[in-house]
């Protein structure tokens, strides 16, 4: 019985995640878009935690402000990952349409994208996290619901007792499309 659900369940999984990469969602002109990064794999915040021999996986989220539906993309694995302007840029070209705001962390890539390709026509405000979550001067520029996600991520994935490697990016594609079904009501058919 246990196989069964198994299979069933990988089953889902994989329709789910074809059906995700075939959904085109952009992110619009009147859009407010948090854009973030993170590590799965790692050892937990303060060094507490088992360290594992496991690979790090960079993924990067991106959130709707109003309507809460977010893509999650596996951008590397290894050591540092993947999180250069080379694949930003590749991220928010495809699901960020000109004209959209992005707020994004102080990284140095999001800077050198930004500056190098002005003709994105994206309006860009970050919040430094090294002084404070929220921008002093306008509240509303923060990434805390992209962070939010990405805790929810890790508690899920926590609660699996791990992923294995090549199943990580269709769980992050199941979590996306059952976020999508609560937010939307609408269904996969």
């Amino acid at each position: 019985v246990q196989k069964t659900i198994y299979k069933y369940y990988n089953l889902t999984c994989q329709l789910v995640s074809c059906w995700m990469v075939d959904q085109k969602w952009q992110f619009g002109a009147n859009d407010t878009v948090e854009v973030d990064k993170g590590e799965f794999g790692q050892k937990r915040k303060g060094g507490k935690g088992r360290s594992t021999n496991r690979q790090k996986k960079m993924t990067i989220i991106v959130i709707d402000r109003d309507t809460k539906l977010y893509r999650c993309i596996l951008s590397g694995c290894g050591p540092k990952g993947t999180r250069d302007r080379y694949t930003l840029g590749a991220v928010i070209k495809e699901f960020v349409l000109p004209g959209a705001t992005i707020y994004t962390d102080a990284a140095r890539a999001y800077s050198a994208l930004f500056k190098e390709n002005l003709e994105l026509g994206i309006n860009h405000e970050t919040v430094n996290h090294t002084e404070n979550f929220l921008h002093p001067d306008n509240k509303q520029v923060h990434t805390q619901n992209a962070d939010g996600r990405f805790g929810n991520l890790k508690t899920e994935f926590r609660h699996k007792k791990g992923v294995h490697q090549q199943n990580f990016q269709r769980y992050l594609y199941l979590f996306a499309w059952l976020n999508w079904i609560r937010r939307t009501g609408k269904d996969l058919i």
